[in-house]
């Protein structure tokens, strides 16, 4: 696709983003817009739509791959942009996903450094999935290791009614299994 560009490397997506606008934002990710471009000052889409305290965009933008780390020149990040607008839920919306990432993708190091700078490992996600349930489902036995020492509760429902241990069960990952009991 080729993005529309204007002053200072602003897109079509950064635009849509910082307005609130989901359906823009969605149609544009479809048609193949980058959720990682950044503008001449390092600003993403996922940036624009946090420091406005756009949540369903952010959540959005999360889903298509947006970096939830990413910095920009001044080196602040997306949940810093949001918390510095006064969007406190919204900034942690986005520390969540992070951890969520790191459990998805088995990312010990930075499991453990989230959890250590406050991040609750009993935050839920889009239909009540828990950081521990994605660690399950991914057979991450050293995060969800690391989620349990942190106080994250086993025992927590999805919206489908699952708990980590029942989803390591179906997956037949015995070993997560064992650490869940």
């Amino acid at each position: 696709m080729s993005e529309s560009k204007y002053n200072n490397g602003i897109n079509e997506l950064m635009i849509a983003a910082s307005r609130g606008d989901l359906a823009r934002v969605e149609a544009l990710l479809g048609d193949g817009a980058d959720a990682n471009a950044r503008d001449a000052f390092g600003q993403t889409a996922l940036m624009y739509a946090a420091s406005a305290g756009h949540s369903a965009v952010v959540e959005e933008l999360i889903d298509a791959g947006a970096d939830t780390e990413a910095r920009n020149r001044n080196n602040k990040s997306v949940s810093e942009l949001a918390e510095e607008k006064g969007h406190s839920e919204l900034a942690a919306l986005v520390r969540n996903a992070c951890l969520f990432l790191a459990a998805r993708d088995g990312h010990l190091a930075k499991l453990d450094e989230l959890l250590a700078s406050g991040v609750d490992p009993n935050s839920t996600l889009r239909d009540g999935w828990s950081a521990l349930m994605v660690a399950t489902l991914n057979n991450h036995g050293p995060v969800v290791a690391a989620l349990l020492r942190s106080g994250a509760r086993p025992d927590v429902q999805n919206a489908a009614g699952w708990t980590a241990l029942m989803i390591a069960e179906r997956k037949g990952h015995a070993e997560v299994a064992r650490l869940l009991k």
